[in-house]
C-alpha cells in the first residue's frame, strides 16, 4: 500500500502538460484500451509486447493509439505466419 502514492505521483509526472496538450479522460480511455490489448496477449507474445513498449519509449510509435497498435498486431501476426515452427 505504501507504493501506491509513489506510483501515482510517477504516473502524474508522465502526463502531458500545458494548455495545448491537456490530458483528458478521452486520452486516458484510449491509452487504457491499448494497454488492455497488449496485456491480453498470451505468454508467447511477451517479446512482442516488450518491443511495443520499447517503440513507444523511443517515440517510434507516436502514442498508444488503437489504430497504430492494431497495425502492429497485424504485422506481428503476418511475421509469425511466415516463420517456420
Amino acid at each position: 500500500m505504501l507504493r501506491c502514492p509513489d506510483g501515482m505521483s510517477k504516473i502524474k509526472e508522465l502526463h502531458p502538460t500545458g494548455s495545448k496538450n491537456a490530458y483528458t479522460i478521452q486520452d486516458l480511455d484510449a491509452e487504457l484500451i491499448c494497454m488492455t490489448m497488449v496485456h491480453s496477449l498470451g505468454e508467447e507474445y511477451s517479446h512482442f509486447a516488450s518491443s511495443l513498449m520499447l517503440l513507444k519509449s523511443l517515440d517510434k510509435l507516436k502514442s498508444l493509439d488503437k489504430s497504430e497498435l492494431q497495425a502492429e498486431f497485424l504485422a506481428e501476426e503476418s511475421q509469425c505466419r511466415r516463420r517456420p515452427e
